[in-house]
């Protein structure tokens, strides 16, 4: 079970976001069929060129940190797309072969209390396309780098969910991670777009959307989740609603 299906439900979230002026982004191709192919780097010019057309973001979270987050990523300061290292469409892919190690572990084998958090099988957290990420996440490069892994919930729609998860894969558990909603009812040309990004010495996931109906409202808003769950581990905004 994803960490965010159990512990976000205080953060509902309807995700898709219009995508500007650029032409590999905005090609509804890309939308259905070769999202998981395009470069973070690209996710994030677009996030700021969606920032730079109207300045008048609010933040419903008032912390120094969010605001300082907020000017860095309209200024372009001090946050790097994080390419992942592995993209798969497959649960199969030997490149994801460490995420299997786990799927006869029993309970008094996973290293947390949590229930909740235990962790046997890929599909438990979602399914293709995966973005699979090696990263330190915790900061402490004496223990290794953390494994982090994007999925979607299942095409069946009966399993899973979107989002990253970040698992301890010699402990079993799920150890953090961050919410990815979709919206299935936005207007035509509307996308979502979501990923991991270096800002200073943490790694934090961006996520960008809309939840508007309107074709002529866009009604953008920005999460900033910060996987290391440092406090405020959520950083919030929005574009101010037209009257």
């Amino acid at each position: 079970m994803s960490f965010f299906e159990t512990r976000s439900s205080l953060i509902p979230l309807a995700l898709c976001f219009i995508v500007p002026c650029i032409a590999c982004i905005a090609s509804p191709s890309l939308a259905q069929e070769s999202r998981q192919l395009t470069p973070e780097a690209v996710k994030l010019k677009v996030m700021r060129s969606v920032l730079q057309r109207n300045l008048s973001w609010v933040s419903t979270l008032d912390f120094p940190y969010c605001t300082e987050f907020m000017r860095d990523l309209r200024a372009d300061r001090q946050i790097v797309a994080v390419e992942p290292d592995v993209r798969t469409d497959s649960e199969t892919d030997p490149a994801l072969k460490k995420w299997h190690e786990c799927e006869h572990a029993t309970p008094d084998q996973m290293e947390t209390t949590d229930p909740n958090a235990y962790f046997t099988h890929l599909e438990f957290l979602g399914g293709p396309p995966f973005r699979y990420y090696k990263i330190d996440i915790d900061g402490n490069p004496n223990n290794g780098k953390e494994d982090l892994i994007y999925h979607e919930k299942s095409r069946s729609g009966q399993s899973g969910s979107t989002g990253y998860d970040w698992v301890d894969l010699k402990g079993c558990f799920v150890k953090g991670g961050a919410p990815v909603t979709r919206s299935e009812r936005t207007p035509k040309g509307f996308q979502q777009v979501d990923l991991v990004t270096k800002y200073r010495s943490e790694y934090v996931v961006l996520d960008m959307y809309t939840n508007s109906t309107d074709p002529n409202e866009s009604r953008y808003r920005l999460r900033m989740y910060r996987l290391n769950r440092q406090k405020p581990f959520v950083c919030a905004w929005h574009e101010p609603v037209s009257k």
